[in-house]
């Protein structure tokens, strides 16, 4: 059995050469980023709005780095942890950082559009129309997920749910400095914030607040309602978002996103060092092929989000961090280091669920049921418990090390909710100004209906329905949107190169890589519910995944034309 610590020296490493050759590479030779490039303004007559590099990177590390980034590093494990480990590591460094990096270059020299409206632009009004039908499904069903997701962790661990609502007016604080201070103001006002997350942890460490069983309505006798408490914590984390969302992005969403991050970096601190304390032998094996799972390949690669090519994060990247960028230089240290501290994060999970065990036996019996590990907040919760463990190993309280690493993977599905409905709302609104829809142009209809949407399927799969459950073919559907996505937005970043004028190999391998990857995926699953005639199923991929390859098909042709002139660049 491998030591855990060598495995973790062996990341670290790659990561710091990664970002200090390759990174450095990419953005001189490639990407050829320049401190001087002036991006397009958001709007006529408005000027960009440079955010502070290092809160902007806190913000969209905590945007990329969501649940499900923590949920699929753990059941990629069940491959073995070579798959998980190499894939989470030598991914990160080759495809997700070029992927981050060309993303935010791309965001950065056509601010202000959208990849519909770029594929519009270069493509035609068709292509423009299929991005958006895989944009919008890509964004309701990780927005519903992240709901239910977080509802189900407010409700599994209750000494933490009036900390998480506290935290709302140290974040608002937060925020008034990151909008007026300069260096040590932030860093003084940063320190005071984690200060005081920590405190209401500990001040509300004996007041659980738990929504227990269902809310009834009845009258005369009739039951006329019964609401779950799961669909209240989700109404109540959705009301959140709606005001998170009309508010500027300075007064909540960027400091409570930053927070977010701080806090990631303090729980990844605390893993890796007793990960080097503790020197835990790896309990999980090299390799494995459970029964009732699907081959390693190429599932590992969709199901493992960190270190893969997710396409929420172009749209993330496009549609909020680019648009803050105070040059087009920092898409390197944003970017590519966003994509691997994302990274990171995912290795902290292969190893603590790899090695958090007394012994293999014990890791089996935790892999054994493929069925349960498709259950989020199980899985979730398996990744809090497997990181107190090690916690434990330095002395810390394993009820303290609980609530702490609960609060943490909250924060991070809200912070990426707010995220996906702040996008879906731009979608809505664009899709109004394109087709000339009157009330998704203004106001705050299309955040409205946004959320709406996102509730409905979350309740939906409450009341019964389970449209979120594997079940029922969700993660199967959303993994190969977000994969095809992604290779949409590769393609759009080569098209860019190759109007440039500028080497693209580097950006086409992974292009390709990721478009063979999920066409091979799409093909095993499409065999699969059409040998159990789930009809259903097939035609939802088929409706998700035709108007991708569809873009596909006509873009990648468009790479051997003639370079033309490009607006904005």
């Amino acid at each position: 059995m491998i030591n855990s610590a060598i495995l973790l020296i062996i990341a670290v490493t790659v990561f710091v050469l990664g970002y200090r050759f390759y990174a450095k590479f990419l953005a001189a030779g490639v990407f050829r980023l320049d401190r001087n490039q002036s991006p397009p303004p958001v709007a006529a007559g408005q000027p960009p709005a440079p955010v502070n590099r290092h809160v902007l990177f806190g913000h969209h590390l905590a945007m990329l780095t969501a649940g499900t980034t923590v949920t699929g590093a753990a059941v990629a494990l069940v491959w073995g942890w070579v798959p998980a480990f190499l894939w989470a590591v030598v991914a990160s460094v080759i495809a997700a950082g070029t992927y981050g990096l060309g993303g935010l270059w791309l965001g950065f020299r056509q601010r202000g559009a959208s990849p519909a409206g770029l594929a519009g632009l270069w493509l035609g009004s068709g292509a423009r129309a299929a991005v958006l039908i895989v944009t919008f499904a890509v964004l309701l069903l990780l927005s519903a997920l992240l709901a239910l997701l977080a509802a189900q962790l407010l409700d599994l661990y209750p000494h933490v749910v009036l900390a998480f609502w506290a935290q709302i007016a140290i974040v608002l604080a937060l925020g008034w400095v990151l909008a007026r201070g300069r260096g040590a103001e932030i860093a003084i006002g940063s320190a005071v914030a984690l200060l005081a997350v920590a405190a209401v942890l500990w001040l509300f460490r004996k007041l659980p607040l738990a929504l227990g069983g269902a809310v009834t309505l009845d009258l005369g006798g009739a039951t006329l309602l019964t609401v779950s408490n799961i669909a209240l914590w989700v109404v109540l984390v959705l009301a959140f978002v709606v005001v998170s969302a009309r508010l500027p992005l300075a007064r909540l969403a960027r400091p409570y996103g930053f927070l977010t991050a701080m806090l990631l970096a303090i729980g990844l601190t605390i893993v890796f060092a007793a990960i080097l304390w503790v020197q835990p032998p790896m309990q999980a094996p090299q390799f494995a092929a459970p029964k009732e799972a699907p081959g390693v390949l190429p599932w590992v690669f969709v199901t493992l989000v960190s270190g893969a090519i997710a396409g929420f994060h172009l749209l993330v990247a496009q549609g909020i961090t680019a648009r803050q960028l105070a040059a087009e230089t920092d898409a390197r240290y944003i970017g590519y280091g966003g994509a691997l501290g994302e990274g990171l994060a995912a290795v902290a999970v292969v190893i603590a669920c790899g090695a958090g065990f007394g012994g293999h036996d014990d890791w089996t019996r935790a892999y054994a049921d493929w069925g349960g590990l498709q259950n989020l907040s199980q899985v979730t919760a398996f990744v809090v418990e497997r990181w107190v463990t090690l916690a434990r190993g330095l002395g810390i309280d394993a009820n303290a090390a609980r609530a702490f690493f609960a609060l943490l993977v909250l924060n991070l599905c809200v912070t990426t909710l707010d995220a996906g409905i702040r996008l879906q709302r731009n979608l809505l609104r664009e899709l109004g100004e394109t087709y000339q829809l009157e009330r998704l142009k203004h106001g705050h209809r299309p955040l409205l209906a946004a959320t709406a949407l996102a509730a409905l399927l979350a309740l939906a799969d409450i009341s019964g329905g389970q449209p979120l459950s594997a079940a029922n073919g969700f993660w199967p559907v959303f993994g190969l949107a977000n994969h095809l996505l992604a290779a949409l937005g590769l393609l759009m970043i080569v098209m860019l190169l190759t109007r440039l004028q500028r080497p693209r190999a580097l950006v086409l391998g992974p292009l390709l890589t990721v478009l063979a990857l999920g066409l091979w995926a799409l093909v095993l699953q499409l065999q699969l519910w059409w040998q159990q005639q789930h009809w259903l199923l097939v035609l939802g991929a088929v409706l998700v995944a035709a108007p991708a390859l569809w873009v596909l098909i006509q873009g990648l042709p468009a790479l051997r034309r003639a370079p033309g002139d490009t607006p904005g660049t």
